[in-house]
């Protein structure tokens, strides 16, 4: 068990490395090409990907932990397939037929330009609508297939379609600069990814001579859950696209270009936290069905130092080298306009990244009331205070409600979800994430004020202040393996931080 959760945190982890890579790395390319303008129209059908979430029902979600518990044998997973694929495809339509129906409605609502024409912008919505449905199918079938601890190639299909999305489209927009031409693009891509995902499933799960049959009563069992997760992804999808859809709404398509480049430095923190979650909520899964209590503890609390680690070192280390990387990446005209909204949606994600475990362990068990709950009150305050403070402070302001309320959400949903599963251990978990979160803010900013002393120039800063990143990841890589020193996965690292240097000194 300890060899595959690695693996498939290992792929997880990778595939998000690459997808940051090829982001942060074709990103200026696609500015060059389209223009700023340009990019915030590409930024429009980002928020609708992310939005398409609600669409899946909590479906995907569900198909994930039915196939990644132990007893499902082969039939059931054939026919609950089926059963799910018909309600996708359902779906699938009828979003495909809103979104080309109510083009005009969409574009004159949050799409606003004084350059590119209305019915541009309409076209532009109408090539959109095919791609989301497609994109909604692939999220179930990837779904499957990290149920089936598959994630290894899953995040395959998701790197290569990575690199046809975001790379290969510069082939075509090196010919054909348009908006348009990068959209019909990323409609091949996710169609021909779509269709191997699906086959690569089922391949999965042998479908074989026998045929597979929808069952109406697998819906009926699981609609709960399914429910939940529903609303939970309903929430979450607004929680963290609302900003964006105010921008859109209150500013203009320039802005939320700028407001789009800001959170694309922000998002690094949960490019890497969020990948862990899906390799560890399968294995979570598993041992609660299995009843082992003191392994779920185990793997648990490794998970909430790992994540903790990670977004803190991560994002502190962009909160304080944000001008420094922002120079480096965009045009200097640029910069003056994301440097605050990236810094607060930072650390709205170091926060966001610190609910990650306590949120799988819930849903683990199948409870999902006290996310959806906690999400729909989070939702009601953000949206007045989103749209007051943009209006008053304009993309400064956007990003404040999203910080404040994820450092509520964190305390609350750890004490909930704590007292209900794991009683009286919400301090230790309130340790455990904590004790990384203290030692990198505080090694982040004496190392950044130290550099800063040197009055060298931007590349040597980030290059100095990863050496800092270094020596924290050191630190924090032997504090974990102090903590979890029976974890079989980890003997290689206990090894490196332990076992070494004592030879060394030797």
């Amino acid at each position: 068990m300890g060899n595959v959760l690695l693996k498939n945190a290992v792929s997880n982890v990778v595939a998000k490395i690459w997808s940051i890579i090829s982001l942060y790395l074709f990103v200026p390319f696609w500015i060059k090409f389209l223009g700023v303008e340009g990019y915030g129209v590409i930024s429009f059908y980002t928020i609708l990907m992310t939005l398409m979430a609600f669409a899946d029902a909590g479906l995907s979600a569900t198909l994930t932990r039915e196939f990644a518990r132990v007893e499902p044998c082969k039939a059931y997973r054939k026919d609950l397939l089926k059963t799910i694929e018909v309600v996708y495809f359902a779906i699938a339509l009828a979003i495909g037929c809103s979104i080309y129906l109510l083009a005009p409605y969409i574009a004159s609502a949050f799409l606003k330009s004084e350059s590119i024409p209305a019915a541009s912008l309409v076209g532009y919505v109408r090539v959109m609508a095919p791609i989301l449905p497609f994109n909604f199918l692939y999220m179930l079938y990837t779904g499957g297939l990290m149920g089936l601890q598959k994630q290894v190639l899953s995040n395959a299909l998701n790197i290569g379609y990575s690199v046809s999305r975001s790379a290969l489209v510069l082939g075509v927009l090196y010919f054909m600069p348009t908006v348009d031409m990068f959209l019909y693009w990323q409609l091949l891509s996710i169609v021909v990814v779509t269709i191997l995902s699906r086959y690569y499933l089922k391949q999965a799960i042998n479908i074989g001579v026998e045929k597979s049959r929808f069952r109406f009563s697998y819906l009926k069992n699981l609609w709960k859950y399914a429910l939940g997760m529903m609303a939970m992804a309903i929430i979450s999808s607004l929680n963290t696209q609302l900003d964006k859809l105010v921008v859109g709404n209150i500013l203009s398509v320039k802005e939320m270009g700028f407001y789009s480049l800001a959170g694309t430095i922000g998002q690094a923190v949960l490019f890497i936290t969020a990948p862990l979650g899906m390799a560890f909520y399968p294995e979570l899964t598993k041992l609660i069905s299995c009843g082992d209590r003191k392994k779920v503890e185990e793997y648990f609390y490794m998970f909430t130092f790992i994540v903790s680690s990670l977004s803190s070192c991560i994002g502190f280390t962009l909160f304080f080298y944000i001008n420094e990387f922002a120079t480096l990446w965009l045009e200097d005209s640029i910069v003056p306009f994301i440097t605050t909204p990236a810094r607060l949606l930072i650390l709205g994600n170091i926060f966001m990244s610190l609910q990650y475990s306590v949120y799988y362990l819930a849903i683990a068990y199948g409870h999902t009331k006290t996310n959806v709950l906690l999400g729909v009150s989070m939702l009601l305050l953000t949206i007045p205070s989103v749209f007051w403070l943009t209006r008053q402070y304009g993309l400064d302001g956007t990003p404040m409600p999203y910080l404040f309320f994820n450092v509520i959400a964190t305390i609350c949903l750890g004490i909930v979800v704590m007292n209900k599963f794991l009683k009286n251990q919400f301090k230790k978990w309130l340790i455990y994430s904590c004790i990384p979160f203290f030692v990198c803010v505080l090694l982040v900013m004496v190392g950044y004020c130290l550099i800063n002393n040197l009055h060298v120039t931007e590349i040597y800063k980030i290059a100095l202040g990863c050496l800092v990143v270094i020596v924290i990841g050191y630190v924090l890589l032997f504090l974990l393996c102090r903590l979890f020193p029976r974890c079989l996965s980890y003997r290689f690292f206990y090894r490196i931080s332990v076992i070494l240097p004592n030879k060394f000194r030797e």
